[in-house]
């Protein structure tokens, strides 16, 4: 897990962690130059080296999306760092709470309404 305050192409401070699965981890990040919420998504060496690297791939998706309504804005993707040889960070907006918060705010159990709601802002 990296530590609060890791920059991401000296511009990035990351938060705290959003999520982590077996391809990574998301976590919360603030722009030093405009104060901008984001969320970073960080691939370590093992994956990003891949043939199938996933956050390639999904870089490219959003390069692709670029000016289209209703994604997330792709703002950086690249090497994390010097400190972090071989970790891929890719840097877009924010889009709300994540599932895991929606699940801890209605105590565990998360009916279909809450799971549309914020579900909702991704279809637009």
């Amino acid at each position: 897990m990296l530590k609060c305050g890791t920059l991401v192409n000296a511009r990035y401070a990351l938060g705290r962690r959003i999520g982590h699965g077996a391809y990574g981890a998301v976590y919360h990040a603030t722009c030093l130059g405009t104060s901008a919420r984001l969320a970073v998504k960080i691939e370590p060496p093992r994956t990003a080296a891949s043939p199938k690297a996933r956050l390639a791939r999904e870089a490219a998706v959003y390069e692709r999306l670029r000016g289209a309504g209703g994604f997330p804005r792709m703002h950086y993707f690249g090497d994390l760092g010097p400190t972090y040889a071989g970790h891929r960070a890719l840097v877009l907006d924010l889009c709300g709470p994540s599932l895991a918060d929606v699940h801890r705010a209605v105590d565990n159990e998360l009916p279909l309404a809450p799971l549309f709601r914020a579900a909702a802002p991704m279809g637009r």
